[in-house]
């Protein structure tokens, strides 16, 4: 059993990192894909300064092929740990989205919407979580 944990370690550590870096406005940005969630179709680990967003894009075939729309659910998560805050006894749970959080949901769903075929036998859901957040980087141009 030992033997087979060492070998599933050195397989993870050892995956090729597929990893794109680039400068804008000073700051480094660095796009690691496929290194976390690993179980999803894609997954997309964006640094921007101090702002780390991960993106998670899973796909599910449906039954039944609907002609009508393109099944495309967007979400973009802000959690209190991203800016090291814990909330309290009273307030543990997250509350709804914000106004920024769902204005940054649309706005990844309307620039990405014209890239997929217009009627849908696949439901595909695309997740964008804040891991970790500096203020002088906006974390909504890493989501999209």
């Amino acid at each position: 059993m030992n033997m087979i944990e060492d070998d599933l370690k050195k397989d993870f550590f050892n995956k090729p990192a597929h990893r794109f870096e680039f400068n804008f406005q000073g700051r480094e940005v660095v796009f690691e894909i496929d290194q976390l969630a690993t179980k999803s179709e894609k997954s997309i680990l964006c640094r921007y300064g101090n702002t780390t967003v991960l993106t998670v894009l899973t796909i599910k075939k449906l039954t039944k092929e609907n002609n009508s729309f393109f099944p495309l659910a967007v979400s973009f998560e802000e959690k209190f740990y991203a800016v090291g805050r814990i909330p309290n006894a009273f307030g543990k749970r997250e509350s709804k989205p914000s106004y920024d959080a769902v204005t940054a949901a649309r706005m990844v769903d309307r620039s990405l919407r014209n890239f997929f075929p217009s009627a849908g036998s696949q439901e595909v859901q695309i997740s964008n979580c804040v891991l970790s957040l500096d203020q002088a980087c906006d974390p909504r141009l890493v989501s999209v």
